[in-house]
Order: structure tokens, then sequence, then C-alpha cells
């Protein structure tokens, strides 16, 4: 699991809970699935104008602000989000 900043920089992270992961990224969490994972996004980013993410746009496929938690697998995103 990776912590990506909007300057590009990239931090391995070990968030257990969407609570740690909201209070990762700032806000209420939007899922964007990407893969067998996710990008966990401030639901509210647009709106509050948050700073542009290039390195998570990229990997979205749409433009995306602030802070985002990537989970990069499966096991990843039932650990955090549930399911299957």
């Amino acid at each position: 699991m990776k912590l990506i900043d909007t300057q590009g920089n990239v931090t391995d992270i070990n968030a257990t809970t969407l609570g740690e992961c909201r209070a990762l990224v700032g806000g209420y969490i939007a899922v964007i699935n990407v893969g067998d994972g996710a990008l966990l996004v401030d639901e509210d980013g647009l709106p509050r104008r948050l700073t542009f993410n290039e390195k998570a746009s990229q990997l979205a496929g749409l433009t995306l602000v602030g802070k985002v938690v990537h989970l990069e697998s499966k096991s990843e995103y039932r650990q955090v989000l549930g399911g299957n």
C-alpha cells in the first residue's frame, strides 16, 4: 500500500482500516478501482481545490487531487474495504 502526495512522492504505508486511510487523504473517501486494487481519494478534493496529483491522475486516467492512497492488490483492497 502506498501514499502518493501531490509532489509525486510515493511512500509505503501500513494502514489497516478505512478510517486510517481517510485520515491520510484528509476527508471522506471516494474509491476509484484500478487493476486489482484501488485509489482512495478525498471525495471533496475538487470543490476544496486541493492540489493536482499528477502521478495518481496518470494511474487512474482521471484528474485527481490531494493525497491518494493506492491499494495495489486484491488483498489490500479486501483488508481496507472488505468484500471479495
